[in-house]
């Protein structure tokens, strides 16, 4: 239970700061149908090194490795050349990925349980 509140705060914390001062809240989280489209569009512009993370991160949450992807989207946010557009996009997958990873562990998924337990260890 711990970690999923590390995890939400972290969220919640990386949204914030993705949407800055101007805009009047947190970006929504993307649905499934949206999520590819989305990214393809966002990223169209950006560096190479951005792009490749960007599929990386669709291809890992299209094949339901939600680990994967919240890896993929966190290191893509690092990334400092991202316009606002990019950046705003990367944070509504993660927060996508990261409910993925919370419905999965409430399933029972070993793998994501895993994850995020290391995830509230390291944070």
């Amino acid at each position: 239970m711990l970690s999923n509140l590390r995890l939400f705060l972290a969220t919640l914390l990386l949204s914030l700061v993705a949407v800055g001062c101007g805009e009047s809240g947190p970006p929504e989280p993307l649905t499934d149908a949206e999520l590819p489209t989305a990214m393809r569009e966002a990223f169209a512009g950006a560096s190479a090194s951005a792009k490749e993370l960007a599929d990386k991160a669709v291809a890992a949450y299209e094949g339901e490795k939600f680990p994967e992807a919240t890896l993929a989207l966190e290191s893509l946010l690092r990334q400092p050349d991202l316009d606002e557009k990019a950046r705003t996009v990367a944070s509504q997958c993660l927060l996508s990925a990261n409910e993925k990873l919370r419905i999965a562990q409430e399933q029972g998924s070993s793998q994501a349980e895993e994850f995020l337990k290391y995830r509230g260890s390291v944070k």
